[in-house]
């Protein structure tokens, strides 16, 4: 719900990419794809298609969900925005 409600103006797609469970506790691995036709996080619309994928960890009970933990990938989306340059890869000595 709060990545939801960060991206809430854009017609956003989410695939669950994998579940794993143990117990009481669930982890969801998701993509967000789309295009960003509405603001995000203050940012304009810029037409641009894009893409995030994030993890949700839940803790349950009675089949409910009681908490959840979300991490997103949100320096990689306003990379794609233009708005981060590109982050170093390893070995690169500048």
């Amino acid at each position: 719900a709060i990545v939801r409600k960060q991206v809430k103006d854009l017609p956003l797609n989410f695939t669950l990419d994998d579940v794993i469970g143990e117990g009481d506790r669930m982890v969801l691995v998701w993509t967000m794809r789309g295009t960003h036709t509405g603001k995000v996080m203050n940012i304009p619309a810029t037409g641009q298609k894009i893409s995030a994928r994030g993890m949700t960890r839940c803790e349950l009970r009675d089949g409910q969900i009681i908490r959840s933990l979300r991490i997103w990938d949100v320096a990689g989306l306003i990379r794609q925005l233009g708005l981060l340059p590109d982050a170093p890869t390893l070995g690169d000595s500048g």
